[in-house]
């Protein structure tokens, strides 16, 4: 019964130290259970200045970069707010486009609350 045991012991930490060398890529979450370990998030700039970013969509609600305009879509329809849109400005912020959210965008939403 002994030799059993010492074998079971053995073999399971074989298998753990097996487990360990070949999944160097896996941690131990707090709950103990096995994760992937995740990836640092990169970033990819998709602008350098304003001018790589251009208002589209048909409805013209998305601010987007300029060399990928023509792959972004929207469905086309109307609501008030969209015209809010008009007193905002695409631009370029660390590195992503993105709505400015002036102040005039603001307050024209908040007008149709």
């Amino acid at each position: 019964m002994a030799k059993r045991v010492i074998i079971i012991i053995i073999i399971v930490g074989a298998g753990c130290v097996l487990i360990a060398l070949l999944s160097p890529h896996l941690t131990i979450n707090p709950k103990n259970t096995p994760t992937a370990n995740p990836q640092p998030n990169l970033v990819v700039a998709e602008c350098d200045r304003d001018s790589d970013c251009l208002v589209s969509g048909c409805s013209g609600t998305l601010c987007v970069p300029r060399d990928r305009a023509s792959q972004q879509y929207s469905t086309c329809e109307w609501q008030p707010e969209y015209a809010c849109y008009a007193d905002d400005s695409c631009l370029c912020r660390a590195g992503q486009c993105r709505w400015a959210e002036t102040e005039a965008y603001a307050s024209c939403i908040r007008q149709l609350k």
